[in-house]
């Protein structure tokens, strides 16, 4: 799996680093060659995920809403994702 990181500081706090390895295990176990770019905003992470295979895309929609509701953190999925092929959602900090 590659992730990708924009406007990350250098230094990051435990939890976020936890919450991105938990993240990153959970994408992986579902497609191992699965893309992810995830880009920091003043108020939100951005994520955006790239499956290998289009047919992973519903089980890894499933998977994440699953973990983020286990902490209770509301995600926001973008409206094009079915004519995009990725899968785009943000939470906000």
């Amino acid at each position: 799996m590659e992730i990708q990181r924009k406007f990350f500081p250098k230094i990051m706090t435990d939890n976020d680093e936890i919450y991105f390895a938990h993240l990153e295990g959970i994408i992986s176990s579902v497609d191992e060659y699965a893309n992810m770019l995830i880009t920091k905003k003043q108020q939100s992470y951005d994520f955006r995920i790239a499956s290998s295979l289009p047919k992973y895309n519903n089980m890894l929609i499933e998977q994440l809403i699953n973990f983020h509701n286990v902490f209770n953190i509301k995600l926001i999925f973008s409206k094009s994702m079915k004519t995009s092929g990725t899968i785009a959602f943000k939470i906000k900090i």
